[in-house]
């Protein structure tokens, strides 16, 4: 991979490049040890280069000093402990994103200011493609509605799962992005008990059958309705949409209120 001083300008193309980028920021690389040169420091001098030398690195720079309430881009406008914080912001945004962790809220909020300047094609640090429900293995798709459902029961409840992301994930606030031991952690932590049932996404002829005997029979009244959302409740985690559960599940139902 070529140095950081011989890239071309434009995007890093994967965070691998990001990464080699940041090392050979940290480390120095190409910028001489005269820090009186121009009446900079060497760490103004690494962001000048930066500056220079990468669209994204300049992108990134910009939204931190804006974050951080100032309007000056110019390094040397800058102590060298403003430029140390923000290299270390970066070197963790791109550990983050080879899926070596983040640290917390301030880099979250980098990457928002970054996403808000319209991306300046970053291509290495694009968000990961949500992932669609039906893709989603069961156990973190009833994590993912189980942290949903928490947000949308009180104001102050979304703002424990938003305090939460900036201050432990990175700032990413859908539940999607996060594995089952992040949400379950969560979850724990605030005291909701989750009811993890087994959920089958199968789609057997024998099961689309029962699918369909059971969205037969709620529709026959409202009071079968609800016999299957009370059901649900006490005996399926409270998942209500039949597709989810197995065929003996639904069978077990059917056997007691619709039997044939």
């Amino acid at each position: 991979m070529a140095p950081f001083g011989m890239q071309a300008q434009g995007a890093w193309a994967t965070p691998q490049a990001a990464a080699a980028a940041i090392n050979a920021l940290a480390a120095g690389f190409g910028i001489q040890n005269n820090a009186g040169a121009g009446g900079l420091s060497e760490l103004a001098q690494m962001v000048r280069i930066g500056q220079r030398k990468s669209r994204p690195f300049k992108a990134a720079w910009q939204a931190y000093c804006s974050m951080n309430g100032s309007n000056m881009h110019d390094p040397a406008k800058h102590d060298d402990s403003f430029i140390s914080n923000f290299l270390d912001s970066l070197g963790t945004l791109g550990m983050e994103a080879m899926g070596m962790g983040g640290m917390g809220g301030m880099v979250g909020g980098l990457k928002r200011g970054i996403d808000q300047m319209g991306g300046m094609g970053m291509t290495g640090m694009q968000k990961k493609p949500n992932l669609g429900m039906a893709d989603m293995d069961p156990v973190k798709m009833q994590l993912v509605e189980a942290v949903k459902k928490y947000q949308k029961e009180q104001p102050e409840m979304k703002v424990h799962w938003h305090t939460y992301c900036d201050t432990e994930l990175g700032g990413s606030r859908d539940p999607s992005r996060h594995s089952p031991e992040v949400l379950k952690a969560f979850l724990d932590q605030q005291g909701v008990p989750v009811q993890i049932a087994q959920l089958d996404m199968s789609n057997s002829p024998h099961k689309m059958q029962c699918v369909q005997r059971v969205k037969n029979f709620q529709k026959e009244s409202a009071d079968k309705k609800e016999v299957w959302h009370q059901y649900c409740d006490a005996e399926l985690g409270g998942h209500r949409d039949p597709s989810r559960h197995s065929a003996e599940a639904l069978q077990n139902f059917l056997n007691v209120y619709d039997p044939q």
